[in-house]
Protein backbone atom coordinates (compact mmCIF):
# COMPACT_ATOMS: atom_id res chain seq x y z
CA UNK A 1 0.00 0.00 0.00
CA UNK A 2 1.30 3.43 -0.95
CA UNK A 3 1.47 5.93 1.88
CA UNK A 4 0.70 9.59 1.51
CA UNK A 5 3.65 11.87 2.18
CA UNK A 6 3.95 13.27 5.69
CA UNK A 7 3.84 16.77 4.25
CA UNK A 8 2.35 17.91 0.99
CA UNK A 9 4.98 19.47 -1.26
CA UNK A 10 4.56 23.11 -2.18
CA UNK A 11 2.04 23.57 -4.98
CA UNK A 12 0.25 20.29 -4.40
CA UNK A 13 -3.38 20.71 -5.21
CA UNK A 14 -5.81 19.91 -2.41
CA UNK A 15 -7.82 17.46 -4.52
CA UNK A 16 -4.72 15.42 -5.31
CA UNK A 17 -3.83 15.24 -1.62
CA UNK A 18 -7.36 14.11 -0.77
CA UNK A 19 -7.18 11.47 -3.53
CA UNK A 20 -3.84 10.20 -2.25
CA UNK A 21 -5.02 9.96 1.36
CA UNK A 22 -8.31 8.30 0.47
CA UNK A 23 -6.50 5.77 -1.71
CA UNK A 24 -3.63 5.00 0.64
CA UNK A 25 -5.39 5.14 4.00
CA UNK A 26 -8.95 4.14 3.12
CA UNK A 27 -8.52 1.96 0.03
CA UNK A 28 -10.76 4.12 -2.17
CA UNK A 29 -9.94 4.11 -5.88
CA UNK A 30 -8.60 7.48 -7.07
CA UNK A 31 -11.09 7.65 -9.94
CA UNK A 32 -13.97 7.66 -7.43
CA UNK A 33 -12.56 10.70 -5.63
CA UNK A 34 -14.11 13.55 -7.59
CA UNK A 35 -15.42 16.84 -6.20
CA UNK A 36 -19.06 15.73 -6.49
CA UNK A 37 -18.48 12.40 -4.69
CA UNK A 38 -20.61 12.32 -1.55
CA UNK A 39 -18.80 10.96 1.48
CA UNK A 40 -21.65 8.87 2.89
CA UNK A 41 -23.51 7.89 -0.26
CA UNK A 42 -20.71 7.44 -2.79
CA UNK A 43 -17.65 6.62 -0.67
CA UNK A 44 -19.45 4.74 2.14
CA UNK A 45 -18.00 6.99 4.86
CA UNK A 46 -19.41 7.20 8.36
CA UNK A 47 -18.70 9.83 11.01
CA UNK A 48 -15.68 7.95 12.38
CA UNK A 49 -14.16 7.71 8.89
CA UNK A 50 -14.68 11.46 8.48
CA UNK A 51 -12.86 12.19 11.75
CA UNK A 52 -10.01 9.87 10.73
CA UNK A 53 -9.78 11.60 7.34
CA UNK A 54 -9.74 15.04 8.96
CA UNK A 55 -6.88 14.05 11.27
CA UNK A 56 -4.89 12.50 8.44
CA UNK A 57 -5.32 15.56 6.23
CA UNK A 58 -4.27 17.81 9.12
CA UNK A 59 -1.10 15.73 9.52
CA UNK A 60 -0.30 15.61 5.81
CA UNK A 61 -0.93 19.29 5.15
CA UNK A 62 0.15 20.69 8.53
CA UNK A 63 -3.17 22.49 8.96
CA UNK A 64 -5.87 22.56 11.63
CA UNK A 65 -9.55 22.27 10.81
CA UNK A 66 -12.22 23.75 13.06
CA UNK A 67 -13.59 21.07 15.38
CA UNK A 68 -16.93 20.89 13.58
CA UNK A 69 -15.68 21.31 10.01
CA UNK A 70 -16.58 17.80 8.90
CA UNK A 71 -20.12 18.17 10.23
CA UNK A 72 -20.60 20.68 7.41
CA UNK A 73 -19.12 18.71 4.53
CA UNK A 74 -21.07 16.39 2.30
CA UNK A 75 -18.78 15.82 -0.65
CA UNK A 76 -15.12 15.76 -1.64
CA UNK A 77 -15.43 19.26 -3.08
CA UNK A 78 -16.43 20.55 0.36
CA UNK A 79 -13.27 19.02 1.85
CA UNK A 80 -11.13 20.61 -0.86
CA UNK A 81 -12.76 23.99 -0.14
CA UNK A 82 -12.03 23.66 3.61
CA UNK A 83 -8.40 22.75 2.86
CA UNK A 84 -8.06 25.76 0.56
CA UNK A 85 -9.53 27.98 3.31
CA UNK A 86 -7.03 26.65 5.87
CA UNK A 87 -4.10 27.09 3.50
CA UNK A 88 -5.18 30.62 2.56
CA UNK A 89 -5.58 31.50 6.24
CA UNK A 90 -2.10 30.20 6.98
CA UNK A 91 -0.63 32.22 4.08
CA UNK A 92 -2.31 35.37 5.42
CA UNK A 93 -0.89 34.66 8.86
CA UNK A 94 -4.29 34.19 10.49
CA UNK A 95 -4.58 32.06 13.64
Amino acid sequence: MTRAPDRAPDGTRALEVVRTVLESDFGIARDLVVPAARLADDLDFDSIDAVDLAHRLEDVLDIAFADDVFERVECVGDIVARIDECLASRERGDA
